[in-house]
């Protein structure tokens, strides 16, 4: 009976609501109506926060909402397993009472939401492949005009603290913590070894489980005492990140590219990190990581012809990739990246650099770019320094 059944919402303070999200990506698998119960739940936590004292009753919100006790019950269950909310029950002990407490959660952004695999594949069942490759392309980062300069302070900049440039992002406490776990033997991390395991966390977004396995093969005595080999970690995490081709585990690697550096200057830090992205991965790698699935047939046998036909590194292919999924609005085509491959054979381009240079500053159709002779380029290029 919901006559003498309550409930209490809570939501996150700072909370705000986005519509667009919520339209864009979650209405599509769970339907409407169980977005329109989540907006109305939103709403009566509002109302509960300035009626404090003052009970809630459950029949009255299925009341409002138009719903009979086993729809909300199917909405809600739909909310739960989204992540859009999470439910707790409250009984007393004679079981006479209950009370419902449902905590609201926000949207995932459109990466993070993509991330999941399970919800990208509904996404895309539900809306088709050409609507999610126009959803991935409204939601990359704004574009300015291309003769802007980028004059925005840096973190380094406004925080300039020396005690900030010893500070990891990576948790090295709880790394410490589970190798405690599995073995009673002290492990020895030193400074130089911590900073190869940040690099690699910040680079490829690899988990705790997967930085701790790689140690366990890094490790070696000295002297009595067992510690990482530096050496030998460079070496395993290297064979790590290149070990295959196609699998899924590079679906979830964390890559800084970005869009903007064929419009605009970007810093040569942000250059660096972009085209070391480039260079330590595989052309397979790299797409699956884009797409964050394992590619298809066709997409594994443009890259093999890019590769066999018009003979080029797999850095270089990783630099055509960003640029063609730049051109073509999320989706690699075949015809245009061969088309740039074989212009860019023409004009005899083979440094990441001078490739680069080269589309940053023809960012027209293929067909205008195929008219300017190398002389005029190189007049043009950025200078980048054996980036």
């Amino acid at each position: 009976m919901l006559f003498n059944v309550k409930y209490v919402i809570y939501k996150d303070y700072g909370y705000t609501l986005n519509y667009e999200l919520l339209y864009d990506l979650y209405s599509p698998i769970i339907g409407s109506e169980a977005v329109n119960l989540y907006i109305n739940l939103y709403h009566e936590s509002t109302k509960q926060a300035k009626m404090p004292g003052i009970s809630s009753y459950l029949k009255d919100l299925n009341d409002l909402c138009n719903h009979s006790s086993a729809v909300f019950t199917e909405l809600r269950a739909k909310l739960e397993a989204i992540g859009l909310l999470q439910t707790y029950l409250q009984e007393s002990n004679d079981q006479l009472e209950r009370t419902y407490h449902f905590v609201i959660k926000q949207p995932l952004s459109f990466s993070k939401f993509i991330d999941n695999q399970k919800f990208r594949f509904l996404l895309i069942k539900s809306i088709g492949q050409l609507n999610y490759e126009k959803l991935e392309y409204m939601y990359m980062p704004s574009r300015v005009p291309a003769d802007s300069t980028n004059v925005s302070s840096t973190f380094e900049i406004v925080f300039d603290d020396n005690d900030l440039s010893n500070v990891k992002t990576f948790n090295f406490d709880k790394l410490y913590e589970n190798i405690a776990k599995n073995t009673s033997t002290v492990i020895v991390i030193n400074n130089e070894c911590k900073s190869i395991i940040e690099s690699y966390h910040q680079n490829y977004n690899l988990s705790e489980s997967e930085i701790e396995h790689i140690i366990y093969g890094c490790i070696v005595e000295n002297n009595g005492t067992y510690e990482v080999d530096h050496d030998l970690l460079s070496v395993k995490f290297h064979e790590y990140i290149n070990s295959a081709k196609n699998v899924s585990v590079f679906s979830n690697i964390k890559l800084h590219r970005n869009v903007a550096m064929f419009v605009k200057n970007l810093s040569s830090e942000q250059m660096q990190v972009i085209f070391n992205e480039y260079k330590n991965l595989n052309s397979e790698q790299y797409l699956s990581a884009i797409y964050k699935a394992p590619l298809s047939a066709e997409e594994i046998e443009t890259i093999e012809t890019l590769r066999k036909t018009y003979k080029l590194s797999d850095y270089v292919i990783n630099l055509l990739v960003d640029f063609t999924i730049f051109k073509t609005n999320g989706k690699l085509n075949r015809t245009y990246i061969c088309k740039i491959a074989k212009t860019i054979n023409g004009l005899n381009l083979n440094r990441l650099t001078d490739i680069y240079n080269f589309f940053r500053f023809n960012n027209q159709d293929i067909n205008k770019l195929n008219s300017k002779s190398p002389e005029t380029f190189k007049q043009e290029a950025l200078d980048w320094e054996n980036i």
